[in-house]
């Protein structure tokens, strides 16, 4: 009976712990991108670059389209 309850109270702290070093960090550093990144697209916005070029992402939509 001891061991389902140590588990029991070892994920409750493992999950409160863990939450409030997320809220910390958040608070310091803020964790979720704001909406224009998320637009023009992360790996430009954070690496410099272009992950597909443009010549790929014209073609995959032409082929989506039509």
């Amino acid at each position: 009976m001891n061991h389902p309850l140590a588990l029991v109270i070892v994920c409750a702290f493992t999950f409160a712990v863990s939450y409030a070093l997320y809220l910390v960090t958040s608070a310091i550093i803020p964790i979720r991108v704001t909406e224009d990144p998320k637009h023009v697209g992360l790996d430009l916005v954070q690496h410099g670059e272009m992950v597909e070029p443009e010549s790929e992402r014209l073609f995959v939509g032409r082929a989506a389209a039509g």
